[in-house]
Order: structure tokens, then sequence, then C-alpha cells
């Protein structure tokens, strides 16, 4: 566990005493666990699990960092780490051996090994790195690796601005993304643009790939839905260079929503509650058996959504309950797309006690008339 990084992370947070005093009597350890988690990239899980065997609640750096010496001190479970979604690789001398520009006959190292396997756990790659683009395409293509990586950037400019993009065109966080290269020159200079990104010297990866594959190992795959829907993204991303404006590009996705029961997607839609933040408006965290509950007792609807470049599937939770909506929640694959405010309007804009942060201003947005509706709900 890097302790020094998580109290890093946690200093930044919305969580010192003075801010949090005004409103902790009304928060519980596991409203105080999702709100570090939100805002340091901290597993909530595993935040909960150590804080409800501790009576933790953290109001400040002190308590949080007896909270870490603790886990240190009683051997307790070292999973309290950086959720990691994203591993963006420099090449040379870290992904191979050598420097493709200068020698062809470079070799893959031990630490190319965990791209696939990494892919079925749901981690995903990108590139970042100095090289020729078709050069470095067809070497990974001979090594059968480039079509587990999206969004490359691949040419000779300085790597921090580079990686703060590529982040954002996948929309996540940085505190999330993990940087691997073999010069610290360039790990610092990414961080220095992404100041809450991992980064990790390519001779000490391996360490922290395994310890990404035990975090990940219930996570199974093998078919790459994440990865094609991350490639549908990238495919996307291209398109949008062809058009003038955002709403130009949105108008000509051919966006369509479907309204579907929550009965046949009860697994999906238990992920979206406890994993998604940027388009989770309510954020309330309920175990499995606590949301099937609940759905069973509200006007409770699974949304998909797809457009001409492909389905992103069922990515969508809205849950009613007397015009108050208790879950309005939508994965970040659609960020950008307008869908919660074109749905939000549909369901008669909801009473809704929304949960900062968000990443739209549901309330004040205005919805659109380009999407497509229609219900599947019997």
């Amino acid at each position: 566990m890097d302790k020094a990084f998580l109290m890093e992370e946690y200093e930044q947070t919305m969580f010192v005493e003075e801010q949090l005093a005004t409103r902790v009597d009304s928060l519980s350890i596991a409203d105080v666990c999702c709100e570090i988690a939100e805002e340091s990239g901290v597993k909530f899980e595993a935040l909960l699990e150590f804080a409800m065997a501790h009576e933790y609640i953290f109001l400040d750096t002190s308590s949080f960092e007896t909270f870490l010496n603790d886990i240190d001190k009683n051997g307790l479970p070292t999973d309290v780490s950086i959720a990691t979604k994203l591993i963006i690789w420099d090449l040379d001398d870290t992904l191979w051996r050598g420097t493709l520009s200068e020698d062809d006959k470079v070799f893959l190292l031990s630490l190319a090994e965990y791209i696939r396997p990494l892919c079925e756990a749901g981690v995903m790659h990108s590139i970042c790195s100095k090289n020729d683009k078709e050069n470095t395409r067809r070497k990974l293509q001979e090594f059968e690796l480039w079509d587990y990586f999206v969004f490359p950037s691949i040419n000779w400019e300085s790597k921090g601005a580079r990686c703060a993009q590529i982040i954002s065109d996948m929309q996540l966080r940085s505190v999330n993304v993990l940087f691997i290269d073999d010069n610290k020159l360039n790990l610092h200079e990414v961080r220095h643009c992404c100041p809450k990104i991992q980064i990790c010297e390519a001779e000490l990866a391996e360490e922290k790939l395994n310890g990404l594959m035990n975090e990940n190992a219930n996570n199974k795959d093998k078919s790459l839905k994440r990865l094609n829907q991350y490639k549908l993204l990238e495919k996307k991303h291209i398109a949008k260079t062809n058009f003038s404006d955002n709403s130009s590009f949105l108008k000509d996705s051919q966006i369509q929503v479907t309204l579907v029961p929550v009965d046949a997607h009860l697994t999906r839609l238990q992920e979206l509650v406890s994993r998604t933040n940027q388009l989770n408006f309510t954020k309330l965290r309920q175990s499995d058996s606590e949301l099937e509950t609940l759905l069973s007792k509200c006007r409770s609807i699974a949304i998909k959504v797809s457009d001409k470049y492909g389905d992103y599937g069922v990515v969508g939770l809205v849950c009613l309950q007397d015009n108050q909506a208790v879950h309005f929640l939508f994965s970040c694959r659609i960020l950008g797309m307008k869908v919660e405010c074109f749905l939000y309007d549909y369901f008669n804009r909801p009473a809704i006690d929304i949960v900062d942060p968000v990443a739209v201003d549901l309330l004040n947005e205005q919805a659109q008339s380009w999407i497509s509706i229609s219900e599947n709900l019997e």
C-alpha cells in the first residue's frame, strides 16, 4: 500500500475538518467513505469495510492517517488502493527493448504479457510514445498487440499534455490512470500536467501490474466488451473532427434511447449503482439486496442507448418514488450525448437532491430535441 500517495490524494480532497464540520451530523460512515472515494480514487468498498470494523469517521487528515497506520499495524487487507481503469504505456525500453526509430529489431519485454489479461479484467490500455505512428502501428500489429490499445498518442511532442488529452478523450479522471515509462523526466512531466495521475517506472511496474491482476481477479470479460465500448468511443471521437461544432455532430449521430425493464439487467444495474460517479446525480450506494428491494417498490426503468456508431447497452437507471428521483444515473460511456438532460425532461423533471460533484448541470442544461426514444417495458 502506497500510504504516502494516499495521503497526498486525501489532502487534496474536500474532507478537511473546517469544510465538513457543518454537515457531519447528517453523514453516516458510508456517506463519508463514499465522498472520500469520489474525491480521492480510494476504493469505496475497502474504505467502508475498514471503517465499519473500526468505527472510523474521517473528519480530517489526522484521522485518515490514523486509519492508514492501523491498516499497516493490524495486518488488515491492503486493498485500499487507487482504482486503476487505464494504463498509458511508453513503448521504447518499457513495453519492448530497444528504440524503434533507431532499429526495427525491438523485442517485447515481460510487461507485454499483462496487456491482454488486464484487458480481460476490465483495465484498458493506451499509448503515449515518441515515435513514428505508422511504424509503431506495424510493429504492434506484428506483435499482435495493436488491437488492445485505444486512443494511442504516437508522435514527437512532449508527453504531459498528450496524456492529459488521452484522459479527457476517454472521459476518465487522472486519479484512475497509471502511466508507465522508463524515463523519470517523462514521469514527472506527466505528473505535473496531471497532478493526480499514478506514475510508475518501467523497471518497477511488474509488481504494480501483478497487484492490478489480483485486484481485478473477479472481473471476467473474455469477450472484451469494455474494450469494444472504448473502441466505439474512439470511433466517435475521430468522426467528431469532421463537424464544426458538437451540436451538429450529435444531431447527425442518430441517438436512440430505449426504456426497458430492470429485471433482466440487475447485475449491470448493481454495477452502475456502485461504480458511476460523473453522471450519478443522487449517489445512493446500496447493497445488491437493498437495490432489488427498492427497484421492486418504485417506478424503475433501465436505460439503453445506441447511435449510428454502435450500441452502448444498458447505461442508465431511473428510479422514481412519488415524483422523487431516488436513482438517476448514467455511465460515463454516454457522457456528452445529452441523454441525461433529455430524460430528465422526458420524466417531467422530477424532484431530485443532487449530490455533487457531477459533470452536468442537470437542472439548467437545455434538453435536446434530436434524441429519439422508444419504450419496451413489457
